[in-house]
């Protein structure tokens, strides 16, 4: 082997030598560079919730398909009116967002919007939905509304306005309410069957749980008996706001009264009613 193969070796081993002496002696051996972080992309950041004035740019906002609607109503008074809303997604991906409600004069227009991930792999197929919007109808006046959910539309109607009426003033300290019982009907018994009183049946409805009725005042204007009946209800109490239905029977004696026709009226409600000779 010539001089000039034999030198280029021996330098090598002379340098590998070295080398594992070093390693072997424990002496500190300089750490690598430290490499930059990686840098990030829009598509790394969290996604921001839909649902805010200004979504972000990786979402899709849309309409959602409705096939049909119905109107709920709750039992409670105020009246309490949802609308029922059916129709069907366009993919496995995309959600309902919240519901946009503004009302012009007796129309409520209600916008449906949808969201979904840009970036995702979804499946094609239609999946239905259901959900229920409840509508701001607390303090409208009687009538008829009608609701129209991105383009279908249903109707529904107040028979009176949807509000508790104003209380007259009373006893603060009495805790009486004579707005509290809502009666629906007064009926009164054949005075023929009970000589010398009238058997006087009212149904209705209390104001609240908490209502209770306490009793009735009377006075005879003229050929009407009006009758009012009173309620108490402690104002520190939370109620479930449902109406509370009522059955109360009043006897009222005749012995008094001229015979002829009259009026029985009960929170405004009326039976007419004819008392005879005894």
């Amino acid at each position: 082997m010539s001089q000039f193969y034999k030198r280029p070796l021996w330098l090598a081993l002379a340098l590998l030598g070295l080398f594992t002496a070093a390693a072997c002696s424990g002496a500190p051996v300089e750490p690598l560079p430290t490499l930059p972080p990686a840098a990030t992309t829009p598509a790394d950041e969290a996604t921001t919730t839909p649902g805010s004035n200004v979504p972000p740019a990786h979402v899709i906002i849309g309409t959602a398909a409705v096939d049909s609607i119905q109107i709920l109503y709750l039992e409670s008074f105020p009246v309490q009116v949802q609308v029922e809303v059916r129709g069907q997604l366009p993919d496995g991906c995309t959600q309902l967002d919240e519901p946009v409600i503004e009302q012009e004069g007796n129309v409520f227009q209600v916008e449906l919007p949808t969201w979904r991930q840009a970036d995702l792999l979804c499946t094609q197929a239609l999946v239905p939905y259901t959900t229920v919007i409840p509508l701001p109808v607390n303090g409208l006046a009687a009538g008829t509304y009608e609701v129209d959910v991105n383009g279908v539309t249903a109707s529904f109607t107040l028979d009176m306005d949807n509000a508790m009426p104003a209380e007259p003033a009373n006893d603060t300290d009495s805790g009486v309410a004579p707005s509290g019982a809502y009666v629906d009907s007064v009926n009164v018994a054949d005075p023929a069957s009970t000589p010398g009183e009238l058997h006087i049946t009212v149904e209705g409805n209390l104001a609240d749980g908490c209502t209770t009725l306490t009793g009735t005042s009377q006075e005879l204007m003229g050929s009407d008996w009006l009758i009012t009946l009173t309620t108490f209800r402690d104002p520190n109490l939370m109620c479930t706001e449902a109406l509370v239905p009522f059955r109360q029977v009043i006897v009222l004696g005749t012995q008094e009264l001229t015979p002829g026709k009259y009026n029985v009226v009960v929170n405004s409600v009326s039976a007419a009613v004819e008392i005879l000779q005894p």
